[in-house]
């Protein structure tokens, strides 16, 4: 078995940690499957070789003149810990701003996750498996699940939904609804004005 010197363990470090890192940043602003290490480490490595070179070409020149990644251990663990967060920040702007422009596809994996992203207050009518019709508020203190587990809703506040299908009274000391996937058939979203 070969000896691995210091070096040699900060160089497979340097690679393989950032990109795993940054990766599960990424992940924190975008709905995404779960990380699996044993087939995301060839995208974790070229991702970790994405930011080491990245930091080798615009970081250490930003570092005073006697720090770089190689000789400071204090520069090279924000390197691993801390610089590929501020990457994956960066990236998920860009990438929102080039959706925005419509530059590039929409990334919200899903219808669902795409409506429930906005952060935009809704009135839901739910039609249950059972024929029933639930009125609901979805707003901030509300819940809707993401990809890859969508379709699990939360609702802070429950309405009685008349036979025309308007909303009546609220229901009496209701604290929200929680709803699964296999309770309803489709979920009805009106503007909240």
């Amino acid at each position: 078995m070969p000896d691995l010197s210091e070096s040699t363990i900060r160089l497979i470090l340097a690679f393989v940690v950032p990109g795993f890192i940054g990766m599960l940043g990424y992940r924190l602003f975008q709905p995404n499957q779960r990380l699996r290490l044993k087939d995301d480490w060839p995208d974790a490595l070229v991702f970790g070789l994405i930011l080491f070179c990245t930091a080798q070409y615009f970081v250490n020149p930003l570092l005073p003149e006697n720090i770089t990644l190689q000789n400071s251990d204090l520069a090279f663990g924000a390197y691993l810990l801390v610089f590929p967060i501020i990457c994956a920040i960066a990236l998920n702007m860009l990438l929102h701003v080039l959706e925005k422009r419509k530059w590039i596809l929409a990334r919200a994996p899903t219808a669902w996750d795409h409506v429930f992203r906005r952060s935009k207050s809704y009135w839901v009518v739910v039609h249950l498996n059972d024929g029933r019709r639930i009125g609901g508020y979805f707003s901030k203190r509300s819940y809707a699940s993401s990809y890859p587990e969508p379709g699990h809703v939360y609702l802070e506040k429950l309405w009685k939904v008349n036979e025309d299908g308007a909303f009546g009274e609220t229901v009496e000391q209701s604290e929200g609804l929680l709803l699964r996937p296999s309770d309803y058939q489709m979920v009805e979203l009106f503007e909240d004005r």
